[in-house]
């Protein structure tokens, strides 16, 4: 037995140690028996040649066959046979069985329970009484476990179908080997359960140990599987006669295999205070990406499956006397307990240790934080979080106020060592701003990436499944993350929007405006705001309801007015001394208000890749629907800022200006007449002045994003 470092640490602790096989799970199948061709000849086989009795009622009285021989045998021998209901385990009736009764060589015990098995349904015509079809389905089905005394193995576990093709498995315990092996051997041991407690030749029972782990172990499991299924098991089935006339026979392979590494240690509590540390260092500081890292998980083919392999690490304490670690990394699973046997004054302990020292090596070196998910609502925040010892808290902070979840983080967090995640929903910015003050990371998705990762809904959904959806996310390294911008660049983003939410009311009411005249039979009247365009409006001829309707709305446009009119000015300001604003206004076609709006909507343009993802960033990509050689005709996405669209609409019109650079490019689009009114020219320009602002903050690198320079600037209008 080779000696890894984490063995070797504690060797002085330790009065030995061995490596053992453990639990064995062997799948028998009758290779014909699953196809339905292999079925029908194995059929024939047996009834000379003959089909005639292949048919639903004959596989029935099979399967009813099984349970009365079974039943029968039990009877006339004195075996119990007990029908188990489900969620018992069948193994603890067991056990419970062997420390009453005295049993000898062969079954003692057959357990009947409900299993998924496949059975096979012949379907037959009506009217000429010939096979249609043969088909296998998969249905539950009475599995027959029997439980068998080896002599060589032990404890041995054979649990079969009662319907043909008889699938089995047979179970079978390393450490039952070893024992019978070394009690034969002259080796005295003391077991408690599945566990070596004492051993007075830890070399010799090493040696025997390490017999199930030459290839000579291929002899000893094939032995103990012919000994017993088919003179035990098969014969309530199939008896001897027509096992031999039909040519019935078991094929073998590996379904479960569990290898383990055993430490004998001579103090109980000098064990149990190193057990301890080891679960406790190693789940405080367990990073699951890490150890999918470690492990290769994410170094595996892609392939589509339901769910990605599970990676989950647990504490479990089944009794009072054992605690288990586990790690589970898909179908492998890690495990390290202990298991307490008091003798008389002198404790002497077992641990098992299933795990690779490598992990306990690279855990040490990888710092853990707690990770949880927030999921923001205007009446609460409901949380869902894993702490540094692995337990996992979930609960609502009432009022979802800054205040309250500020006084929550400080009395749950105070040493800043946790990471969550959040959607980018409304409310999202307080929440993320006392995160960040906390020291706490801060991970803010796309909601609708989100939603697309949760999946078809299968369950309720409720707000702790959202919260910890998201903490799932951010462990497994999923999570669609989106850019925080900084405080400066949110709050002039903020305004920006509120300039256009206001001229976008104020157009609504001049809109409101242009068709009550023309309702009321007046003649179009232009410049609405002027002192031409009042004095045309003042003019005009409406009834009493219309003129009133309009003072109402010119009342309104004033006040919106007032309120747009000082926001621009605070804009512009912020642009002039804003280094991002001053590169953008550069460029032809673009102001101070479209450049300070442009800026704030894209923030870091090193977030994008190319330009190209600015454009569907924007929404002004066009979407594609094609399949062979159909196509169907594509439209603006419109699925990005409206505001950073208005900005870049507002730029592009210049193009049809004789000075701009653009001039040629947008008249030639212009002349192709392609159905579009003249609005293509325009969106084709939008795309190219995006790129060129891309371009342009991804050059300035920081600088783009600088706070504004607070000293006065002489720039030109």
């Amino acid at each position: 037995m080779s000696i890894d470092e984490f063995s070797l640490r504690y060797s002085d602790l330790v009065t030995g140690s061995y490596d053992c096989v453990d639990r064995i799970v062997l799948n028998a199948f009758f290779p014909l028996g699953y196809n339905p061709g292999g079925f029908r000849v194995w059929w024939r086989r047996w009834h000379d040649d003959s089909d005639a009795e292949l048919d639903n009622t004959h596989l029935m009285r099979l399967a009813g066959r099984f349970a009365r021989r079974v039943k029968a045998w039990g009877a006339a021998n004195g075996v119990p046979v007990i029908f188990c209901t489900a969620g018992e385990r069948k193994h603890r009736i067991a056990e419970a069985y062997l420390a009453t009764h005295e049993v000898g060589i062969g079954v003692f015990l057959v357990l009947v329970a409900k299993a998924p098995a496949p059975v096979w349904k012949v379907v037959r015509s009506s009217k000429t009484d010939t096979i249609v079809n043969i088909e296998r389905r998969r249905e539950y089905v009475n599995h027959y476990s029997f439980h068998i005394i080896d002599p060589e193995w032990g404890h041995v576990t054979i649990k079969m179908s009662g319907h043909p093709p008889f699938g089995a498995q047979i179970i079978l315990n390393g450490h039952e080997f070893v024992a019978r092996q070394a009690g034969a051997a002259g080796i005295a041991f003391t077991k408690a359960g599945n566990c070596f407690t004492a051993v007075a030749d830890p070399a010799g029972l090493a040696r025997i140990a390490d017999a199930l782990s030459q290839d000579a172990a291929v002899g000893r499991l094939g032995q103990v599987c012919q000994r017993w299924i088919y003179t035990a098991c098969l014969c309530f089935g199939l008896d001897r006669d027509e096992q031999h006339r039909s040519g019935f026979g078991y094929g073998f392979a590996v379904y479960q295999l569990e290898y383990s590494r055993n430490l004998i240690f001579a103090d109980g509590t000098t064990m149990q205070r190193v057990f301890d540390t080891v679960v406790d260092r190693t789940r405080s500081r367990l990073d699951v990406p890490k150890v999918r890292t470690i492990f290769g998980s994410a170094q595996r083919p892609r392939r589509t499956r339901k769910r990605s392999s599970l990676i989950e690490a647990a504490i479990e304490t089944p009794s009072y006397d054992l605690t288990v670690f586990k790690l589970h990394f898909g179908r492998l699973t890690g495990k390290a307990y202990t298991k307490d046997e008091m003798c008389w004054g002198t404790p002497s302990v077992q641990t098992l240790v299933a795990m690779a020292s490598v992990m306990f090596q690279e855990l040490e070196e990888v710092p853990m934080t707690m990770v949880g998910g927030l999921d923001v609502h205007r009446q609460q925040i409901t949380f869902d979080y894993v702490d540094d010892d692995g337990l996992v808290h979930w609960g609502q902070i009432r009022p979802a106020t800054r205040k309250t979840l500020r006084g929550w983080l400080a009395e749950h967090f105070r040493d800043g060592d946790a990471d969550f995640a959040l959607e980018g929903c409304t409310g999202w910015r307080y929440v993320s701003e006392e995160l960040a003050a906390a020291g706490l990371g801060v991970h803010l998705g796309d909601p609708a990436e989100t939603a697309a990762l949760r999946g078809r809904k299968k369950r309720a959904k409720t707000d702790r499944a959202d919260a910890r959806l998201l903490r799932t996310l951010l462990v497994e390294g999923r999570f669609p993350e989106s850019w925080i911008p900084p405080a400066h660049v949110v709050e002039v983003r903020t305004l920006g929007r509120l300039y256009c939410t206001l001229m976008d009311e104020r157009r609504a009411w001049q809109q409101r405006i242009h068709a009550q005249v023309f309702h009321q039979g007046c003649p179009p009247i232009r410049a609405l705001l002027t002192r031409a365009g009042r004095e045309a409006l003042a003019g005009a001829e409406l009834s009493a309801a219309g003129r009133q309707y309009v003072d109402t709305a010119l009342r309104r446009i004033d006040e919106l007015s007032a309120e747009i009119d000082p926001l621009r000015t605070q804009l512009i300001s912020f642009a002039r001394r804003q280094p991002g604003c001053r590169a953008l206004q550069r460029h032809y076609g673009v102001g101070w208000l479209c450049a300070v709006i442009i800026w704030a909507e894209i923030g870091d343009a090193r977030r994008f890749s190319s330009s190209d993802q600015l454009v569907r960033f924007a929404g002004l990509d066009v979407t594609v629907y094609s399949s062979d050689a159909k196509r169907a005709p594509g439209h603006l996405s419109r699925q990005g800022s409206p505001e950073l669209r208005w900005a870049a609409f507002e730029a592009a019109k210049s193009a049809a200006r004789r000075g701009s650079p653009d001039h040629g490019y947008y008249h030639k689009l212009a002349a192709k007449h392609d159905g579009h009114n003249g609005k293509n020219p325009t969106l084709a320009v939008e795309r190219k002045i995006l790129r060129r602002c891309y371009h342009t903050l991804r050059e300035l690198g920081d600088a783009a994003l600088a706070l504004p320079d607070i000293r006065p600037q002489e720039v030109a209008a």
